[in-house]
């Protein structure tokens, strides 16, 4: 049972160790160190030197707690003591980058607040190994505001800190550039005029035939035509027996003459028809 469970453990372990960091969905530019530090998340800017170094039973040997030596804040100030311990130093597994702060060198960190156990932890979300003299970087940023720890006097103070400068002449984050036309995003295509008409009088071009126009024969004219028409129409001949009343069918009589009226209403259509 005991080997059953240690190889688990190791197997865990191994698992967590060689987990792979996700890499950004789409195209990914590095952020500059004014946009870090005006993130929301950055709760604390902290210039320092680190003086110990602390194993973190959480996480394999590549992970530690780092005791900084603070010298002075830019953005928040987490305690009144100058000695300020970091969690999750170095390389945790499933980051993409490793906060290593070594021994008896002089950082500037940002960190950001989490809770461990119901207290308040501090965790680095970026780490820059960085001399007082590049200090002037941080303090040309806009909303800088210059702190130093509480437990410090004047007398007590390792080193003085740049001053931020005037809103007049701070640094912003730059502006998000417009997003690139490539083939994922093509341009929408451009409205096309439908062309000008032609002038009155203008020839038509070459590959235009001119329009057939229409027979725009007057009303009037078409009137006086179908009337001719109708009076030129001669009424079916009488036979020569004269019609004598069927008293068996008393409608064949009326019947024939629908039929001549209907004939001379057909001559007239097909008359009509001729003359266009």
């Amino acid at each position: 049972m005991t080997t059953r469970i240690l190889t688990f453990v190791s197997l865990w372990m191994l698992l967590v160790i060689s987990k792979a960091c996700s890499p950004p969905d789409g195209p990914y530019t590095e952020p500059t160190l004014v946009e870090r530090i005006q993130e929301s998340y950055t709760k604390v800017v902290m210039f320092g030197k680190v003086i110990e170094q602390h194993p973190d039973p959480s996480w394999p040997a590549d992970a530690y707690t780092a005791t900084m030596e603070a010298y002075c804040f830019y953005k928040g100030n987490p305690t009144d003591k100058s000695i300020v311990n970091i969690t999750e130093a170095g390389f945790v597994p499933g980051h993409c980058f490793s906060k290593d702060l070594e021994v008896n060198q002089t950082y500037l960190v940002l960190l950001y607040d989490d809770m461990y156990e119901g207290r308040r932890i501090l965790k680095p979300e970026y780490v820059e190994e960085m001399s007082v003299d590049e200090l002037g970087r941080v303090s040309e940023i806009c909303r800088m505001r210059l702190t130093y720890p509480g437990d410090m006097t004047s007398q007590s103070l390792k080193m003085e800190c740049p001053q931020p400068v005037g809103p007049e002449n701070c640094l912003q984050p730059s502006p998000p550039s417009p997003p690139s036309t490539d083939a994922a995003h093509p341009e929408p295509p451009s409205e096309v005029s439908p062309p000008a008409p032609p002038q009155e009088g203008s020839p038509l071009p070459p590959d235009i035939e001119p329009p057939v126009l229409a027979d725009v024969t007057p009303q009037s004219e078409v009137t006086i035509k179908t009337a001719k028409m109708m009076t030129s129409v001669k009424p079916p001949k009488a036979k020569a027996t004269a019609q004598v009343y069927d008293s068996a069918n008393p409608d064949s009589g009326s019947t024939r003459n629908a039929i001549s009226y209907l004939l001379a209403i057909v001559n007239v259509i097909f008359g009509l028809l001729l003359l266009h």
